[in-house]
């Protein structure tokens, strides 16, 4: 069980935000907040958690969600809502930008030091949007699992301060309300080439299964648009690849 103090740390108070943030349920303890906000259906609903017991990434795989040091949170979204998965790094990025320059890794992930320091999973279920991430913020190394620290960071392991997790997160939902309505209407196109040029991955050549090929663009979906041998193929957005080195 966490300490009170946890809770509070993560209120965010009254936001000026016109979708995200309707409401901002903080929860001591959840499965996933995904689930919770898959369950909520809500638009523009948030649900923080100090603690996820059964916190979810890409491909099945857990997450580790450790109490009183990062921030697990779900955006609840109503339709369909192409480019959210462009907008939601970017939002962290931004909002982390004055206190590290974090890097955006296709397909969802940010990296600070080369290492992972938050992960993305956007799920939907009708019409209801989860989009969760994931954030390590006051993380010291032996925090995390062995199996993890040699690819895991955090805010303070690398900047050796420890940040105010409330704080954080209201700057990270008021750019995300922005960009959330930026999409509505219409911004698709420019979020992706922004989003393309964090990821700083076209041109790059790239293995994904038995191809390698050189990666042209991103679709609406974040999607590799590869050239193989003159004949250009579709990696979906979420599949394994490994970018050759330069």
């Amino acid at each position: 069980m966490t300490d009170s103090k946890d809770i509070h740390s993560l209120a965010v108070g009254r936001l000026p935000t016109q979708i995200v943030g309707s409401r901002v349920f903080v929860y001591e303890e959840v499965g996933s907040t995904n689930e919770r906000g898959l369950e909520l259906d809500e638009d523009g609903a948030v649900i923080v958690a100090d603690l996820q017991t059964a916190g979810r990434g890409r491909h099945g795989r857990s997450w580790h969600s450790m109490p009183g040091k990062g921030l697990w949170v779900t955006v609840v979204l109503r339709g369909n809502l192409p480019g959210l998965s462009f907008a939601i790094p970017l939002a962290i990025r931004d909002a982390l930008a004055p206190l590290a320059p974090v890097q955006v890794k296709w397909p969802n992930d940010l990296l600070l030091d080369k290492k992972k320091l938050c992960g993305i999973l956007v799920e939907q279920r009708g019409e209801t949007i989860a989009a969760g991430f994931g954030i390590n913020v006051n993380h010291e190394a032996d925090d995390f699992p062995e199996d993890i620290q040699n690819i895991a960071t955090s805010l303070r392991i690398v900047t050796g301060k420890s940040y105010d997790r409330s704080e954080l997160l209201r700057e990270i939902l008021i750019g995300l309300d922005a960009r959330v309505i930026s999409l509505r209407n219409g911004g698709l196109a420019n979020m992706r080439t922004e989003w393309t040029e964090a990821c700083n991955i076209v041109g790059k050549t790239v293995t994904v299964g038995d191809m390698t090929g050189m990666v042209e663009g991103v679709d609406n979906e974040g999607g590799l648009v590869i050239d193989r041998d003159g004949t250009r193929h579709l990696v979906v957005f979420g599949d394994m690849i490994t970018v050759e080195k330069d």
